[in-house]
């Protein structure tokens, strides 16, 4: 109901007020697929909402359960993920996003895991490239561009109504590493290719 909800009456006004100008979106498989977007704002999930009507699952940090917005985050939680990047606590979730993916779901991730970059890339965790070869699925690329600082922390209103530009990337497949989630520095090796591309799209709008 909620997610119904956000999907006809948030997002819509949401993409009016900041101009969102969507570029790629015949990149977004019509199964499957794991969307890799940068992040530099909270508001982030819901522009990354607005390129797909696919449904949407999202990775989240384990202590946003007692953030500010954990209480709507409750109502919407079979679409969230929390993760723990304690060692040997991110494993299961690895695991839960792969079965979602290999059964023809969107999963969404911000490698960064954080906004204190703002306009920054930040070097991404690995969880994105671990998904994506366990499951071979593809991973799309997306730059999120000009929102940042959109909504200050602790603030429910935008302090500012920038364009948004939400560019997104051609599906990126490593069937030559294919099942070496496990390899570190593989998933090293293919997180930082993901990174890179995301940057690419960024520069390409950056003001």
């Amino acid at each position: 109901m909620l997610y119904t909800l956000i999907r006809y009456t948030i997002i819509p006004l949401t993409r009016a007020l900041f101009r969102v100008k969507i570029i790629g979106r015949h990149n977004i498989p019509a199964t499957g697929g794991i969307l890799a977007a940068n992040h530099s704002d909270d508001s982030d999930p819901v522009f990354l909402s607005m390129i797909t009507r696919r449904k949407l699952y999202f990775m989240a940090k384990h202590n946003l359960k007692h953030d500010r917005i954990s209480v709507v985050l409750s109502r919407v939680k079979k679409y969230i993920l929390y993760i723990e990047r304690r060692k040997g606590k991110s494993q299961p979730v690895i695991d839960q996003a792969s079965e979602l993916v290999k059964h023809g779901n969107l999963f969404c991730m911000f490698p960064e895991g954080t906004t204190e970059g703002g306009k920054a890339i930040l070097k991404g965790h690995t969880g994105v490239a671990r998904i994506s070869l366990r499951s071979n699925a593809p991973v799309i690329p997306i730059a999120i561009i000009n929102n940042h600082g959109c909504f200050p922390p602790g603030k429910l209103l935008p302090r500012k109504l920038p364009k948004v530009i939400i560019n997104i990337g051609r599906p990126m497949s490593f069937p030559a590493y294919s099942g070496m989630q496990h390899n570190r520095k593989i998933t090293r090796k293919v997180t930082n290719i993901i990174m890179k591309e995301i940057k690419s799209l960024y520069k390409e709008y950056e003001k």
